[in-house]
């Protein structure tokens, strides 16, 4: 006989895979690393997730229990916030 929890590990498990092949999903450090060349601290993800950077969240997606992330949407968090910097500047 299988636990209570089986099923909905199971599902859970297949569900991960799917949306992370299906959106090209990384752990959100990683996907920072490949646009940026460095992995900030984890202190700053979380915050560029949660509260965002001058108004501008990091889009990231809960599958598994892991924050994931995909490399489109850390460009385009760049450069958004790169844009904002710089009207910032002009002003």
């Amino acid at each position: 006989m299988r636990p209570l929890g089986y099923a909905y590990r199971q599902y859970t498990l297949s569900t991960r895979g799917y949306l992370m092949r299906k959106r090209n999903l990384l752990p959100v450090a990683k996907a920072i690393h490949e646009v940026a060349g460095f992995t900030p601290d984890r202190s700053t993800i979380w915050r560029w997730h949660a509260k965002g950077s001058g108004g501008i969240k990091l889009k990231t997606w809960m599958v598994g229990g892991r924050r994931m992330s995909n490399i489109t949407s850390v460009i385009e968090f760049i450069e958004r916030r790169t844009a904002q910097a710089c009207r910032e500047v002009q002003s």
